[in-house]
């Protein structure tokens, strides 16, 4: 998701620069913005931020196959209940040989969501 949260966690991953990020969000402003600005990090120890341009952002799970097919790894990262909606999409990224899903949601009942789903 493009929330706070997983705009963080997915702005350190991209920042780390080891691998492609990619945020699928249908939060159309904060994806539009993104995509032509960056995504900015803010510290909160020294006031200081950084603009993180390796991060891409879509609503369109056919863009991530289309530019990099599957993915090793998907991050779940919504409020509860959006995760079976979350699920859905991760369902069509994931490698299907060797992928791995990783929800990193707060709550109860959403692994079983993502199960029912995957």
């Amino acid at each position: 998701g493009g929330g706070a949260m997983g705009s963080f966690i997915g702005g350190c991953l991209a920042r780390q620069g080891s691998s492609k990020v990619w945020m699928v969000s249908d939060w159309s402003d904060h994806v539009n913005h993104i995509s032509m600005n960056g995504l900015r990090l803010d510290s909160f120890e020294g006031g200081s931020s950084s603009v993180i341009n390796t991060i891409r952002a879509t609503s369109n799970v056919s863009e991530v196959l289309a530019e990099d097919g599957h993915m090793d790894m998907v991050i779940i990262l919504v409020k509860s209940p959006n995760t079976v909606f979350a699920a859905e999409r991760a369902a069509q990224l994931i490698h299907p040989d060797h992928g791995h899903i990783l929800t990193l949601q707060n709550g109860v009942g959403n692994r079983e969501s993502i199960l029912s789903v995957i």
